[in-house]
């Protein structure tokens, strides 16, 4: 089973409207560059869903990835 049904979607309709392009042919997407800050290395941006630091491989599962899992599912069946 995947994580997706056990987050919480916060922020789609805004990453659809602001970080998300659809393309003319509606099955790629690129991402709105504008809405990301990269400082060396780091890329940051103004969503607060995307907030947290990345997983490493040896931490467990908490509410963040299940939220991240549930936006990207909500993101992929809207585009």
């Amino acid at each position: 089973m995947g994580l997706a049904p056990y987050g919480e979607p916060s922020d789609v309709d805004e990453i659809l409207d602001k970080l998300m392009i659809l393309k003319a042919d509606a099955h790629s997407v690129s991402i709105n560059l504008t809405s990301i800050t990269v400082t060396g290395l780091t890329m940051t941006t103004r969503f607060a869903a995307f907030s947290p630091a990345g997983p490493q491989p040896e931490d467990s599962v908490t509410p963040f990835h299940m939220n991240i899992a549930a936006i990207v599912q909500a993101v992929t069946e809207r585009s």
